[in-house]
């Protein structure tokens, strides 16, 4: 109800998802909102883990928002709850994401042609996690 509000006071109709997230229930809106002469497309996505709010954003003009489309969505797909290690809890699960991170952006930018910032996501995930068998799979096809 809340989010219907908000995009009533904006003056704006989004199109409305409900759908699981992450297995959690989550809503999608997307809306193209106009101000002062500029135009944004967005997308949002918002879900409830426990006592956790998470909202995804993406937003650019709507030529940009319909050519990535897609790629966002995949982007948003690799989205994951991370919880902060209990006290005790060493940080190697901390450096697995960090470095899962790395290569979802370097896989990516390679979907989008962009070898050089596939290049620079593969060595900063490797920072993270040296031994990274797929990391370090994606560093030897890009010398290629």
């Amino acid at each position: 109800r809340k989010l219907k509000s908000n995009a009533g006071n904006l003056g704006v109709q989004p199109e409305w998802q409900v759908m699981m997230f992450s297995d959690l229930p989550a809503i999608k809106s997307i809306m193209t909102l106009s101000s002062g002469g500029m135009t944004r497309k967005t997308m949002n996505l918002r879900f409830l883990d426990g006592n956790i709010y998470h909202d995804i954003q993406f937003a650019s003009s709507p030529a940009l928002f319909d050519k990535y489309q897609d790629v966002v969505s995949k982007v948003v797909a690799t989205y994951e709850i991370v919880k902060r290690p209990s006290e005790g809890e060493g940080s190697a699960t901390t450096k697995q994401h960090q470095a899962a991170k790395y290569l979802r952006l370097a896989q990516i930018a390679l979907e989008i042609g962009d070898k050089k910032n596939a290049i620079a996501f593969v060595d900063e995930g490797l920072k993270n996690d040296p031994e990274n068998k797929d990391l370090l799979r994606l560093k030897e096809s890009l010398k290629k």
